[in-house]
């Protein structure tokens, strides 16, 4: 999974996604085969891609990439810059640590990687910080109550935890809407639930 997100709206942001999409290696070829990178390499390589593209220092992004083995349960993930995916485990909505810069601003910054093993039933819920910014209302990014949202949403989720993921989604699009409405949201937003059944 790999969620993107440039600052800015618009030409330039949509130009600067395409090119996150487009630069992000998952793979290292050699003469006696491949090997899959782990992400906090993509990402390490994904940022200097982007440090080599010269961008002004007001230009730049975050992302979250991560890889699920099916076999073992095993999910590993980087963040730069980007919120931590959060696992929904019965009655609990837990944010995942992760730790690393914005893509494009420096040069060899470092990933640190992030493994969890996940279990029948365990939701892993991956998101863009629009998510946070719908259930802000009326405040500001200075208010002292600017953090309110990421509380907010994380409730309004897991009081959906009963729902099959699918309907928890509609519901939760739902909110949302009432939150913010679907024709003026403050900020694009991006919400993937992964189940494993």
């Amino acid at each position: 999974f790999f969620i993107a997100d440039a600052v800015g709206h618009g030409m330039p942001a949509a130009l600067l996604t395409l090119f996150l999409k487009r630069a992000l290696t998952c793979k290292e070829i050699a003469s006696s085969g491949y090997r899959l990178l782990g992400p906090h390499e993509s990402i390490g390589r994904l940022n200097d891609a982007m440090v080599d593209q010269n961008l002004s220092p007001s230009t730049f992004a975050t992302a979250v990439y991560g890889v699920i083995d099916t076999r073992s349960l095993e999910v590993s993930f980087a963040c730069a810059g980007h919120p931590s995916p959060a696992l929904l485990r019965q009655d609990s909505l837990k944010s995942l640590s992760a730790r690393g810069g914005l893509l494009g601003l420096f040069p060899g910054e470092i990933y640190v990687p992030t493994n969890i093993s996940m279990q029948p039933g365990d939701r892993l819920v991956i998101y863009s910080d629009g998510v946070e910014v719908a259930f802000t209302g009326d405040l500001d990014d200075q208010s002292p109550q600017a953090g309110i949202g990421d509380e907010r949403w994380r409730a309004e989720l897991l009081d959906r935890r009963h729902l099959s993921t699918e309907q928890m989604l509609v519901e939760f699009s739902k909110r949302i809407d009432d939150e913010t409405g679907s024709l003026s949201p403050r900020d694009d937003l991006t919400l993937i639930v992964l189940e494993i059944c």
